[in-house]
């Protein structure tokens, strides 16, 4: 697998590149952490942190994987504002755009981690109805009127269909991750 250029050069340790690669995500890194309850500061930490953990972890993982250095990067960065969250006691609620999810899939590692696991959990708690309304939304790109005439509803009744099931599975997934962490709180070390 070949890497492109800018990142054989982030971590050959290219001043250039890892400034040019940090100027890359300082927006929606910062705009990430703004929309899901932090701050400037917040954001500038975490960037930070996720930096070192890339160039220290990053290599392996995107020549083994072949995943663009900027979905590790954003794993990284996700899971470190999470610590920050979970450390605060904060609802873990996170908000994801178009860009981030992206981001996400990119990674093959998605599927292994965590989150990505107690997501899928989270998603198969769901009702039948809820289920087939979020998978057919969010993973299969289908229109939400349509879903909506499947399941015998009026636009409307689609659109707070989805309000009610997505906050249902936040719900879900919001318990499952805060008992994930208790469970590796009492784990020994």
């Amino acid at each position: 697998m070949e890497l492109d250029p800018d990142t054989i050069l982030f971590f050959q340790g290219d001043n250039h590149a890892i400034n040019k690669f940090y100027e890359s995500q300082y927006r929606s890194s910062v705009a990430f952490v703004l929309r899901n309850r932090g701050t400037l500061q917040d954001a500038e930490d975490c960037m930070q942190e996720a930096m070192i953990a890339t160039y220290r972890n990053g290599r392996t993982h995107c020549l083994l994987s072949g995943a663009p250095l900027n979905a590790y990067f954003f794993g990284a960065f996700k899971k470190i504002w999470l610590k920050c969250l979970r450390d605060r006691k904060d609802n873990l609620e996170l908000v994801l755009d178009a860009y981030e999810q992206t981001l996400i899939r990119q990674s093959p590692a998605a599927e292994e981690n965590e989150l990505g696991a107690l997501a899928k959990k989270a998603l198969s708690d769901l009702s039948q109805a809820c289920h087939d309304m979020i998978t057919g939304y969010y993973l299969q790109g289908a229109q939400l009127k349509l879903i909506g005439e499947e399941q015998g509803l009026s636009d409307q009744g689609a659109k707070n269909k989805k309000a009610k099931c997505l906050k249902q599975l936040k719900s879900i997934f919001s318990e499952k991750l805060k008992l994930l962490a208790v469970d590796s709180n009492q784990t020994p070390n």
